[in-house]
């Protein structure tokens, strides 16, 4: 009968465990929006076993000052639970709710520009110009995608969207997007990917001086050729009072001089300026843009690399009421298209299409199409004709671009 007393206690510890350790549980796992997640399990399970010990004890061995101490014990798991809580909520508005701009973009994204008839790219041809054998095989910056994209349908009409092949090669990066004649593999991959050789016309901004110095110390030469030209845009929350920036206080912002929108005229708020990883297109034209300036530290993330190794990375511009960053023109308006963020003028002039054309908005530039000096041959030359011809420039046009004079 002892024995069952005992045990019948055990059994109205681990009921009285499992509801005391239910709100805390409960407030966290709301925060996350999802009950199965791994650390709020761990964290539940925690709760639950330093109950248990709890109450164990107080059950069996402290009889008198039970009741108070459970109350106390709750009452500090509650206090607990709330400040995790508080961080699981904005962990998750971070995550999921602030409108970011990346152009480490997913594939399932990508796909919606994929040389086929149901995407979203411009058709101009009812049937195929070419035998799919005489297109090159293209690559580029994830902005331009909608554009190589576009050449290569027109030209070869349908072609199939696979899975990467898993032997690219140690030095190539993820492809978001492949098929046989068309992948993505964004600026840098691009430029690695043309001097392997696994590309042979590439859709890219100019190169960075770790993308010229690659191809200098395999002993090749980039050939560039003008395609069209898109606007350098730096992007601010929509609620943001300030409209316009002169370069002079973009470089004072990004230097570290100014912090404080209130210095520009804008609200009582600290400048959250992001930056992009080095040798991506859009940070070789930031770059370009602040030579001779002492750019401070970009704000980073820490992300869980391979086999879950903690790593840091700059962080994706995200759109809080403090934040400025960077992109181009169409990957913002036209592949992004969020109306919570607005893009700047800057001296005054806005990067519009027509102040593109007449170079009125200072960071305007061309975008090219690349190939190696050493590798071009009759397929190439010939591929870089149509891009170049009126009918590819109609294209670029049509896509959202501005065409080369």
């Amino acid at each position: 009968m002892k024995n069952l007393k005992i045990i019948g206690k055990i059994i109205l510890a681990l009921l009285a465990t499992f509801i005391f350790s239910l709100p805390s549980y409960i407030l966290i796992g709301f925060s996350f929006k999802i009950f199965t997640l791994y650390p709020i399990a761990d964290v539940f399970l925690a709760v639950m076993l330093l109950t248990l010990i709890v109450f164990v004890w107080l059950i069996l061995f402290n009889k008198r000052h039970a009741k108070r101490i459970i109350q106390w014990f709750l009452i500090v798991e509650i206090i607990l639970a709330i400040p995790i809580s508080i961080i699981a909520i904005k962990w998750n508005y971070d995550a999921n709710v602030i409108p970011q701009i990346s152009e480490n973009t997913s594939r399932a994204f990508l796909t919606e520009y994929a040389p086929n008839s149901t995407s979203k790219i411009v058709k101009q041809q009812q049937n195929p110009l070419w035998n799919p054998d005489d297109l090159p095989k293209l690559d580029g910056s994830t902005a331009l995608y909608p554009l190589y994209s576009a050449f290569a349908y027109n030209l070869i009409g349908d072609a199939d969207v696979n899975e990467p092949p898993a032997d690219m090669g140690e030095n190539i990066k993820a492809v978001p997007i492949f098929d046989e004649k068309v992948a993505c593999t964004q600026t840098d991959g691009a430029y690695q990917n043309l001097v392997a050789g696994s590309a042979e016309v590439i859709f890219v901004p100019e190169p960075s001086d770790n993308q010229k110095e690659y191809a200098a110390k395999n002993n090749l030469t980039y050939e560039f050729t003008p395609v069209g030209k898109d606007a350098f845009v730096f992007l601010a929350n929509s609620k943001n009072k300030v409209d316009n920036l002169s370069t002079e206080q973009i470089k004072q912002i990004y230097s570290g001089e100014i912090t404080n929108w209130k210095e520009l005229g804008g609200k009582n708020k600290e400048i959250k300026a992001y930056q992009r990883e080095e040798d991506s297109g859009s940070q070789t034209i930031f770059n370009k843009i602040m030579s001779g300036t002492n750019v401070m530290e970009a704000p980073t993330e820490d992300y869980v690399g391979g086999m879950w190794e903690l790593m840091n990375r700059v962080s994706s511009y995200k759109n809080y009421d403090g934040a400025i960053g960077y992109s181009f023109r169409f990957f913002t308006t036209e592949m992004v298209r969020d109306n919570q963020i607005k893009l700047l003028s800057i001296d005054g002039v806005e990067p519009t299409e027509v102040n593109i054309i007449n170079d009125s908005y200072p960071f305007s530039d061309n975008f090219y199409a690349v190939t190696i000096k050493e590798r071009n041959n009759e397929k190439t030359r010939k591929f870089i004709e149509f891009v170049t011809s009126e009918a590819g420039q109609d294209i670029v046009t049509k896509t959202g671009y501005v065409a080369v004079d």
